[in-house]
Formats: C-alpha cells, structure tokens, sequence
C-alpha cells in the first residue's frame, strides 16, 4: 500500500480539468502543473520551513534534482548553440568512448558523424543503444539498463559522473562551442562581464562574488599554464587564451547549478 496523498482535493481538481477543460489533453495538463507556483518554487529557503516541512510534505519549497541521463548532454549542447532540433529520422550515433563498441555482428558498425555534422548533435533520446551495450553516458547517470520495467529511476551521485562530464568527447566540444559562443574577447567588456553573461547563459542567475572570483583565479590560472606550455593548446587546434576559455566554461558546465534544477 502506498502513502496517502498530501493534497487529496488538489489531485481530485486535476483529475476534473485533466477530463473537463483539457479534453484529456496529457499534454495542457502537463503544461498547468509546470507552470504552476508550486512548482517553480525554489529549492533554498529558511532553516525555519525546512524544520516545519522536513519531507516537503506541504510542497513548501521545491524539491532539487538532477537532470536526467537524457538531459545532461541535451543540456551541455543546448547552452553551447549545438543541440540539433532534428526530430524523427532515424538513430543518433553521437562520440562514444574508444573500445567500447564492440558488438557480437561485426557488420553493426558506430559511425560518429563529424563535428558540425547536425546528426552528431541530435538530442540523447535518439541515440542508438543495445542492451548488452549501454550507452556510457547515460548509463552512469541511471538509465535503465531496458531489461526490465521500472517504476522509478534509481538517483546515484558517483564519481563516475563527473569524470563524464569533465572529459567525455561530447561534453568537452560543447564547453568549446559554449567558450566560443559566450566568451570571445569583445570591444569595451572585460573578462568578468563575460563571465558573468556566460554564467547566467548557464544556470539562469548571476554568479556570487566568491563564485566569480574563484572562476576568474582559475582562468588565470589556465591561462599561464597554456602560455606556458603553448603545444597543449596546439593539441586542442586553440590558441593559449582560447584553451583557457575553454576550461573555464567546462567548470561552469559541471557545476551542480547547471546540472540540476
């Protein structure tokens, strides 16, 4: 048996317009709870409600979560200007770690399209799987391994994760698009103003001042080390200052305020 609902007369009044004034329409019912108040309610509020409402029971605050295995690439590829908007039309076979692929019929081949090639860059739920080779990605952030039915998905938080998002091909060319898209040197703007624009791109907020000032130290930081070893930058085909641009904004992709919400 499960818990009794919270909110009986709020289910019962979605039940009646779900029928009555949406037409069993999945989707105009989907669209009223997500836009709703509740829902959009923010995760950081006073130690007074979270002692009042430790469970959220009352749906005082809103509850944080992680994006999904199919939202974390979507995420990366969307704030980069990368995220294709192809519907439809077949399988995605995006990068996909070396060794990895290795099917029982050899004549089932992974052929990643080249970088600027629209199908590199479909959204994750097209992405070719078979269920005795998940996909990596999506694997380590709790996709279903397909062999059974599940009611729910299991949340982990391992270090897996972020070795993923720090280094998988996938993630690294959008923190490249999103450095070039959000922080090319600009007549009249400092780095900071950049940073602070690329920041809110990400996570929709400006950042705090002991969060830009960390971010910008460490710009600094990769900066003299690609000056100082210019053939590392060489390796990436980027400038010293562009091979910076480009951690900075791998950071800003694998903070916690850009992977959940």
């Amino acid at each position: 048996a499960g818990v009794r609902p919270s909110h009986p007369r709020l289910l019962d009044d979605l039940a009646h317009r779900f029928i009555h004034q949406y037409n069993w329409s999945t989707k105009s019912l989907l669209r009223e709870i997500v836009l709703s108040n509740t829902y959009r309610q923010t995760a950081r509020v006073p130690a007074e409600i979270r002692t009042q409402d430790p469970m959220n029971r009352w749906l005082s605050y809103g509850p944080r979560q992680r994006l999904t295995s199919e939202m974390v690439r979507d995420a990366s590829l969307q704030v980069a200007g990368l995220l294709s908007s192809k519907r439809l039309g077949g399988v995605a076979h995006p990068p996909i770690p070396k060794g990895v692929w290795q099917p029982f019929v050899a004549k089932d081949k992974w052929e990643t399209p080249q970088p600027g090639n629209e199908n590199r860059y479909r959204r994750m739920i097209y992405t070719y799987t078979k269920r005795e080779i998940p996909f990596p990605s999506m694997s380590v952030f709790d996709a279903p391994s397909r062999e059974f039915c599940e009611q729910r998905r299991s949340v982990s938080n391992t270090p897996l994760q972020a070795l993923t998002t720090l280094n998988d091909e996938a993630y690294f060319e959008a923190a490249q698009a999103f450095a070039k898209k959000h922080l090319p040197s600009k007549p009249n703007t400092n780095l900071q103003t950049r940073l602070d624009a690329a920041y809110r791109a990400a996570t929709s907020q400006n950042p705090s001042p002991e969060t830009r000032s960390t971010l910008l130290n460490y710009q600094q930081k990769f900066l003299t080390h690609y000056q100082q070893n210019p053939h590392l930058a060489k390796q990436l085909n980027l400038s010293p200052q562009q091979a910076a641009h480009t951690m900075l904004a791998n950071i800003i992709l694998n903070l916690d305020e850009f992977l959940t919400r």
